[in-house]
């Protein structure tokens, strides 16, 4: 059965979210995202919360990245990202994108503050 997240807390409080399954969409408004899926995969994870704790999980097909620190310290075993829009502001940006045990499908797409894209040369 497909799962459907959403854990929209008060910024300001903060939260935590977990999931420990597969999902069609994963999407998370405050405090920390933690995904524990094992060899699950998630579909879609749209991240706006104070940081996001990859530790295992199958295929992610599409990461956004808004807001919030990237930690992968507990990472057990190769990732797969399909496709990655990030917001290039975010402490520990580049080490994410250059981290060993990510593989991104696509390259990933830069963002900026505010969330937008580069602008076009």
């Amino acid at each position: 059965m497909a799962m459907r997240y959403f854990c929209w807390e008060d910024k300001n409080i903060g939260g935590y979210c977990l999931t420990e399954r597969g999902a069609t969409t994963l999407e998370h408004g405050g405090g920390v995202t933690r995904v524990q899926a094992g060899t699950n995969s998630i579909s879609t994870i749209d991240v706006e919360a104070e940081g996001l704790e990859l530790v295992e999980c199958g295929t992610i097909t599409q990461l956004n990245l808004y807001n919030g620190v990237p930690d992968m310290k507990r990472l057990t075993r190769p990732l797969t990202i399909t496709n990655c829009n990030i917001n290039m502001s975010l402490r520990g940006a580049g080490a994410f994108l250059d981290h060993e045990a990510l593989t991104f499908t696509n390259a990933a797409v830069p963002m900026f503050a505010g969330g937008g894209l580069p602008p076009a040369l």
